[in-house]
């Protein structure tokens, strides 16, 4: 009875969001089904000093001791900043906010393999930041300005490698079977070097849906793998290095999306509300965590997430149970998480999420 469940999950699925990267031609098509799964139910604190930096945008955590904290952009104030995790000291800071050299405007980030990444969507540019340097080196520390991407519309990049390759994520890849609202078919992602003509990548397009189509792109060279997770549908596709389909997965739960389209094909949620899938996630070498939310955006407070960790090809290895929400999050060696969320007064917070006492 179980397994008939989950086909008709798959299936509406299906129905409801079509597919996400043009042609057909999966591999393999599947759902994530937790229930089969090791579960852990966590347990979360506050960490008092994350109350001393109120213009967090994201907090990580670097060995267990020191509070990285990136902010939303303000006049004198570094966007980030890393500070001791228990008594709140600043330890170093770097890219400021402002229109010069070495400063950022409006910024997003994302951690992979010990760096944080950081990218300047207003001025259309990446930036690597390696927090243990920026330990040693402190005011001398210099962030590496490793991408201008002018050239591109895109609401999310990342390097492929270290030879100045980058993934670009296409936000024209779109399709709604409900509504019927689809773009032609288009791949989800390109890869692009510094000076690439990209107008053929993007593909045609009648309709814009980058404010409805965003998502993470995760390579991992050492598995020939890269994984996407969309942040509003729930599903994560799968590929090899070169970007050949291997694996689209459903899941783990419905999360149905519906549109409205303006005057000018731009593409927005309607009023049904904004759905939250996958909101981030983390990776370390082979281990990949991604943060679930399942839910539609309501008061932060009111929601919850539940990290997945899961190998390269897709399949879930186990879950984790949070009682609160988290957006952006670290993983420990000895499995602790910090996420970064909201208290009940809807202030920012870093949580400490560790297994529940029996």
């Amino acid at each position: 009875m179980k397994n008939y469940f989950y086909y008709y999950c798959w299936c509406l699925l299906v129905i409801l969001t079509g597919c996400w990267n043009g042609n057909d031609g999966w591999q393999e098509e599947t759902i994530i089904d937790l229930d089969d799964k090791p579960s852990i139910e966590m347990e979360a604190e506050v960490i008092p000093v994350s109350y001393g930096f109120l213009d967090v945008k994201d907090f990580y955590v670097l060995d267990d001791n020191t509070l990285i904290v990136v902010n939303k952009g303000r006049k004198d104030c570094p966007n980030v900043i890393l500070a001791d995790l228990t008594t709140g000291e600043i330890l170093a800071s770097t890219l400021f906010y402002g229109n010069g050299p070495n400063e950022a405007l409006l910024v997003q980030s994302y951690m992979k393999d010990g760096i944080l990444f950081i990218d300047d969507f207003a001025k259309s540019r990446l930036y690597r930041i390696d927090p243990r340097e920026l330990l040693t080196a402190g005011s001398d520390y210099s962030p590496s300005m490793i991408l201008d991407y002018s050239d591109l519309y895109t609401p999310f990049i990342i390097p492929l490698d270290s030879g100045g390759t980058f993934l670009v994520m296409n936000p024209y890849c779109f399709e709604d079977k409900t509504s019927g609202i689809k773009n032609d078919e288009v791949n989800r992602f390109f890869f692009y070097s510094s000076g690439d003509n990209v107008s053929k990548e993007f593909g045609p397009f009648k309709y814009d849906p980058y404010n409805v189509n965003q998502g993470y792109i995760i390579p991992s060279s050492e598995n020939d793998r890269i994984v996407f997770i969309h942040s509003s549908l729930p599903a994560i596709e799968v590929y090899d290095s070169k970007g050949r389909k291997i694996r689209h997965i459903q899941g783990p739960s419905l999360l149905p999306a519906r549109y409205a389209v303006n005057e000018d094909g731009g593409i927005a949620f309607s009023k049904d509300g904004i759905p939250y899938a996958y909101r981030s996630f983390f990776c370390s070498g082979n281990d990949l965590y991604v943060n679930y939310v399942g839910d539609y955006l309501k008061d932060y407070s009111s929601m919850k997430s539940t990290i997945i960790r899961m190998d390269f090809d897709g399949h879930a290895l186990m879950s984790f149970t949070c009682p609160v929400f988290v957006s952006a999050f670290s993983v420990m060696d000895d499995g602790t998480i910090y996420g970064k969320g909201y208290d009940q007064d809807d202030t920012p917070v870093l949580w400490r999420l560790r297994p529940a006492q029996e």
